[in-house]
This record gives structure tokens, sequence and C-alpha cells, in this order.
């Protein structure tokens, strides 16, 4: 008669099953939180958050492609259906020039568009804060907005990074410092910027 077949293989025990569980909701209530923050991130936050990633992006790719490349941020809250919204673009010379006209620009990805901020009115006297005085630069470019693609002029809000990575204010103006703010739409003590190094093109956030 054959004798049943023992496997040599054991099966987990009612504590450790337990034991992994715990461990699974122990990591869950970790991790949640930080996703959610980075999920959830809404209003200046976001803003410098896209804007910093943004430009520093512009900046590489300047350097690394050998061209001209503009960074243009506009207030989009009339095309939103009066909702607060900034939007964000990132375009490349073709050409390798200085030249911004729409049929010599190409986009580096796709806009990106920041609910509840608008720009403040304050200006800073130890920084060129874009959008202070008349338009220096204008940026024309096909955005997707929630009423459809509209043709936006991001006017004096558009910062240029030279092929050695300088960055600029129509093309051959290089502050020390260029300043990009942003204040939460409901909340007038939430700002934060995103300062811009002309000389080098270093990008930080202040809060």
């Amino acid at each position: 008669m054959n004798k049943p077949y023992l496997s040599n293989r054991s099966a987990f025990s009612v504590v450790e099953l337990l034991t992994v569980i715990s461990l699974i909701s122990v990591l869950t209530v970790m991790v949640t939180p930080a996703v959610s923050s980075i999920m959830g991130a809404t209003g200046t936050t976001r803003a410098v958050n896209d804007v910093s990633s943004v430009m520093e992006h512009a900046r590489q790719s300047a350097m690394k492609l050998s061209t001209w490349v503009w960074v243009g941020v506009a207030d989009v809250t009339a095309d939103n259906n009066g909702s607060p919204q900034i939007c964000i673009v990132e375009l490349a010379s073709k050409d390798g020039s200085s030249d911004a006209s729409p049929a010599n620009l190409m986009p580096l990805r796709r806009n990106m568009n920041v609910q509840g901020v608008k720009f403040p009115t304050a200006k800073d006297p130890d920084a060129a804060t874009i959008g202070d005085d008349s338009p220096v630069s204008s940026l024309d470019w096909q955005v997707v907005t929630t009423s459809g693609r509209r043709s936006v002029d991001f006017k004096d809000r558009v910062i240029a990074f030279s092929p050695k990575g300088e960055a600029t204010l129509d093309g051959d103006v290089s502050p020390a410092w260029i300043k990009v703010p942003f204040v939460s739409y409901n909340n007038s003590s939430d700002l934060k910027s995103v300062l811009v190094s002309g000389p080098s093109g270093q990008v930080v956030v202040v809060h």
C-alpha cells in the first residue's frame, strides 16, 4: 500500500500571516499621506513646483539641444469658465535662433494648468518680477483649456533660456534674479515664488 505523499514544504502559520498583514497595514498608513500630498497639491504649492520643474527642464534642454527655450506663464481664467487658473508652456526654437515666432517654435511638453492661483501685484526691488512693467516679450501659442484650444499671448510673462543656460528677458536682458510669484486666489497671505538666476539659470523656490 502506497504511503500518502508528504511535502517537505510547510504552510504559513496564522501568526506569520497576521504579521505580514500588520506590516502591510503600517506601510499603507505611512505611504498614503505622502502620495496624497503629491497628488493633491494645489494652489501656490502646485504652481511653484510645476514652474520650477519646467524652468529647470527648459534650462537643461536649451544647453543639451543648443537652442533657445522659452517658458511662458499666463492667466487663463477667462478661458476656464471664470475659475482661477494659470497655464505654463515650454517651447523650443526649431532653428536654434532666438526667433520666437510661432512658426519657429515646437513644444517640449504639453501645457500645464494650475487651479486656484493668480499673479500678485506687489513688486520686488531685489528681482525683476515678470509682469510688472510693459511687455518685454511676446509669445503666442495654442493651449488646451476647459473651453477648448485657445491662442494665448503670454506677453511679458516669458523667460527665455539661451543655449548657454542663461535666463533672459526679451532675449538679451539677463537680470541677477527673475521672480515668478503666485498668490492663492482665496488667501492673500499664501504667497510663493520661483526665482531664476539670470547668469546661471539656477532655479530656487521661495516660500
